[in-house]
């Protein structure tokens, strides 16, 4: 495997395992590894300290996939990050919406707790650079970095795989890719994602354009906050500077 070095005590933030490793830390790259390609980090005596992916035109030139020695960059490794972060979800407790089962074939039924969540959140599941949102019977995919791009269309097998969902449009057109030197890529990368959805939340209907919108077309992570605002509100004018989709204005009404 191909290999890059750091420079003397620039380990110390990998070893408290941030997963980042910035271009100015490294003292040498072995080898000439490709865009996204599987690479080992040694310190400066060689010994090991981790697998990343490897991306040459981004100032963050390795993001993290694991520390231990044992495991072996492949699609195994990538199908248990994705179950251990959809069994996460399931183990949550969002409030009082009914568990929705995904994909009986897996080792185990996952419950999820809602019909709208947001399954992988990059780095925060060990998949730096990848998110993934579940709106109904469609998965909205952002391939954000070098790592998770060469590693594209086995994610999409694998996410149906996981969940049975057989539709996914991917929203790989942030900012960010620009930096990784990746072009823009929004469209079907699986099935046949419709240009927009109606979900439910809290007893709201969104239209949520998930080939145009923002993000992935809703601000996912935002579920329990815009129920909070029902209680906050009360009684009171309030000022939506960031309406989007209106999810703080239509709770708080």
């Amino acid at each position: 495997m191909k290999t890059i070095v750091l420079k003397p005590g620039r380990e110390k933030s990998v070893l408290r395992g941030h997963p980042w490793i910035f271009s100015g830390a490294i003292a040498e790259t072995l080898d000439k590894p490709e865009s996204g390609e599987t690479v080992e980090i040694h310190n400066s005596s060689g010994d090991f300290l981790a697998f990343g992916a490897f991306s040459p035109k981004s100032q963050i030139r390795v993001r993290i996939w694991s520390w231990n020695i044992g495991d072996k960059i492949d699609s195994n490794f990538f199908k248990s990050r994705l179950k251990t972060a959809f069994r996460y979800r399931e183990s949550l407790k969002f409030g009082n919406s009914s568990p929705e089962k995904i994909n009986s074939k897996i080792d185990s039924p996952l419950a999820l707790p809602r019909s709208t969540i947001r399954l992988v959140n990059a780095e925060s599941d060990g998949l730096p650079g990848l998110v993934v949102d579940k709106y109904d019977d469609v998965l909205v995919t952002q391939f954000l970095s070098a790592g998770p791009e060469r590693w594209r269309e086995t994610l999409a097998d694998l996410l149906i795989e996981l969940t049975n969902i057989p539709n996914i449009m991917d929203r790989s057109d942030a900012d960010v890719r620009e930096l990784e030197g990746l072009p823009s890529n929004v469209g079907p990368l699986r099935g046949f994602p419709p240009e927009s959805i109606v979900i439910d939340e809290h007893g709201l209907k969104f239209k949520v354009a998930i080939n145009s919108g923002h993000k992935t077309g809703m601000y996912l992570d935002q579920w329990h906050n815009h129920h909070r605002i029902r209680d906050l509100t009360q009684d009171k004018d309030i000022l939506d500077c960031f309406s989007y989709t209106g999810g703080f204005t239509l709770n708080a009404l």
